[in-house]
């Protein structure tokens, strides 16, 4: 009969671990609950003790930092935990049972540790904010007012809202980027083909046979010759500049002109404002929502804005805030931020239904963002078609009208 480390605390409150016999490990915690057990942490075999205990330990604590967690993962937990929340179970024992429901084990260990936590005393919001990777300040920040006003239920089921909108957002994008994607890797595939092999064997033919070449032919088979003997110092300087840039973007400098330049780029400055704007009004009204002062939401949505121009107008409407102006005017002042934004945000404050105007304005931008996206999308398809089937066309030429007159010659 397999054997199962336990640990856990008994009715007195006492920590308590030991070893039970079992068939499964459902039947041990039913067994520890009956003799008035309840179970933390239960694994089937003998733990390593001392130092092998501790790196063991270590190790596992490395797998939480490193781990990758889904947004859908944390999405379903969001709404399980409020459902078991709303259900009536006490914090613990709707953790305990939702190790249950996920397979992804970097998941169940994060969930493990953060039912720990609450059992040796921290806070459900300070429990979470030591796995960052899983659960953003947003979030964090959301459960801690939850806590401290009572409404904690509420907030989760707010959060998995805000979680499963973004989810399904970002599938959408997903979506309608596929095609463009894979026929844009085709066209690079035929041309590195055409280019890189059968270029090469062509124009040693044309070599061997001393024929002269049009201008035209012998241009593609330069660029395939370079190509081909080079390729190297293609992959180097690609690296490089991927360095550089990455170096570059890490300095506050760089990074801000870099995001200057992304607003003011014809078509995709326009996707930048547009999903910096739906962002920023989702995670401000759901933060208002949920209790957070006007001024710590702020804070917290300018950590998911990524753009550093904006973030310094979040920054500059935070001190306006806290010298007793409204929302509306910095915003308004900044002239980042489109006029139709400030209007509703305006109406919004002055009707004192701020956090449901705020969800509008992300609801309209994403749909606009949505419209524009299938339009670009639209116009790009043909286009990178027509390119493509172009540029193959002009290599086939090149190489099959020398091939003519080469015959015509031979004859």
């Amino acid at each position: 009969m397999p054997v199962f480390y336990y640990k856990g605390y008994n009715t007195q409150g006492k920590v308590v671990k030991g070893y039970v016999d079992a068939e499964t490990s459902r039947e041990a915690y039913n067994r520890l609950k009956k003799e008035g057990v309840y179970v933390t942490r239960i694994e089937e075999g003998v733990l390593p003790s001392g130092g092998f205990k501790r790196i063991s330990s270590v190790v596992g604590r490395l797998q939480l930092f490193f781990a990758r967690i889904s947004l859908r993962d944390v999405a379903a937990f969001t709404r399980e935990f409020a459902t078991l929340l709303r259900a009536g179970l006490p914090v613990v024992e709707a953790l305990t049972a939702l190790l249950e429901q996920f397979e992804n084990p970097h998941f169940k260990r994060i969930i493990a540790d953060i039912r720990d936590r609450v059992m040796e005393g921290a806070s459900l919001a300070e429990a979470m904010a030591s796995h960052r990777r899983a659960f953003s300040d947003l979030y964090v920040s959301m459960v801690g007012a939850g806590e401290a006003s009572g409404t904690l239920e509420g907030i989760l089921f707010m959060l998995a809202d805000y979680l499963e909108d973004v989810v399904r957002f970002r599938s959408k994008m997903i979506t309608i980027a596929i095609y463009p994607s894979i026929v844009f890797t085709v066209m690079i595939g035929v041309l590195v083909i055409l280019v890189g092999f059968v270029i090469p064997r062509v124009s040693k033919i044309f070599a061997d046979l001393g024929h002269s070449l049009p201008f035209y032919t012998r241009a593609i088979v330069g660029v395939s010759n370079i190509t081909v003997n080079y390729w190297p110092l293609f992959i180097v300087a690609a690296v490089g500049v991927y360095i550089g840039y990455y170096f570059y973007s890490r300095r506050p400098a760089g990074r801000r002109r870099i995001d200057a330049l992304k607003l003011k780029l014809p078509i995709i400055g326009r996707f930048v404002r547009l999903a910096v704007t739906s962002r920023f009004a989702r995670t401000l009204g759901t933060l208002l929502k949920g209790g957070v002062s006007i001024v710590k939401a702020l804070e917290i949505a300018r950590g998911v804005i990524g753009n550093e121009v904006i973030k310094e107008v979040i920054d500059e409407t935070k001190e306006s805030i806290a010298r007793g102006t409204t929302l509306s005017e910095p915003l308004k002042n900044s002239g980042v931020f489109p006029p139709v934004v400030i209007h509703m945000i305006s109406a919004g404050e002055r009707s004192g239904e701020l956090e449901e105007m705020l969800f509008r304005v992300s609801e309209i931008f994403d749909q606009e963002i949505e419209t524009a996206t299938n339009a670009f999308i639209s116009i790009l398809e043909p286009l990178v078609v027509v390119l493509m089937a172009g540029l193959v066309l002009f290599i086939i030429l090149s190489v099959l009208l020398p091939l003519l007159q080469m015959q015509q010659f031979i004859k």
